[in-house]
């Protein structure tokens, strides 16, 4: 059953899928940017239709149903807060984190600022995980601008000061120590046909961290995992019902 919250923190749209009984098991779906179409809700009800967990969906600030102005480093702060309300709060004693694309970056970056001894698991889908330098950062940019100034609503300059401080203060190939430290599971499904992250960058981004609790499984699908769902449906849950 879907429930929609109050705004959080005033401006961001939220739902609570149920799992009907009660459960202290929830499941935090984080979704891309600027994920203009579907934000994780088929994946939401997939859970509480399978598992029986509470899974729980935000809009990032400015996007989907969200008001205000969208920010990248908001966006990660914002969704750092709304973990710690489901723990502190909402009293769930076990959370799995799922984040694509956005969301994974995110996802690494709840783990480096929260006490993490309420995640039972992380699962990252296609996962941003690196930032390129020079001319090809503002190649990046550009093209980021142009394909998503409807939702993002400022100006280049202002992207760029954003993508800066995610570089600067979140970038999870600088944070390698503290995502170490963290030893739960971490479940990583890489799309094969993925141009915004390829799998070697997700490849790479594994190889340099070199610990037994995280995995990659490759999925013959499009960034968006639109494409052999089911195939992508069938290893989800046999993650989420792994230990």
């Amino acid at each position: 059953m879907k429930h929609t919250l109050p705004l959080f923190q005033g401006t961001i749209f939220n739902e609570k899928y149920s799992a009907g009984a009660k459960t202290d098991y929830a499941v935090l779906l984080l979704h891309g940017y600027p994920s203009t179409d579907n934000k994780n809700e088929y994946i939401a009800e997939f859970i509480t239709e399978n598992l029986n967990h509470d899974a729980y969906i935000f809009h990032y600030e400015g996007l989907g149903k969200s008001h205000g102005l969208f920010s990248f480093p908001k966006s990660i702060t914002d969704a750092i807060a709304y973990y710690e309300w489901l723990v502190r709060i909402q009293a769930y004693k076990n959370i799995t984190i799922i984040g694509h694309s956005w969301g994974g970056l995110i996802a690494l970056n709840i783990i480096t600022n929260v006490d993490t001894s309420a995640v039972d698991k992380l699962i990252l889908m296609s996962p941003y995980n690196y930032f390129p330098t020079g001319t090809e950062l503002k190649k990046l940019v550009d093209t980021l601008f142009l394909e998503t100034k409807t939702e993002f609503k400022q100006s280049k300059e202002e992207m760029i000061n954003q993508v800066k401080t995610v570089i600067s203060d979140f970038q999870p190939r600088s944070q390698l120590d503290l995502i170490k430290s963290f030893t739960k599971p971490v479940h990583i499904l890489q799309a094969v046909r993925d141009l915004e992250v390829p799998p070697i960058t997700t490849e790479e981004f594994v190889s340099t961290i070199k610990q037994e609790n995280f995995s990659i499984d490759k999925i013959d699908t499009d960034h968006s995992f639109t494409e052999n769902r089911k195939v992508f449906l069938d290893k989800f849950i046999s993650v989420m019902r792994s230990k």
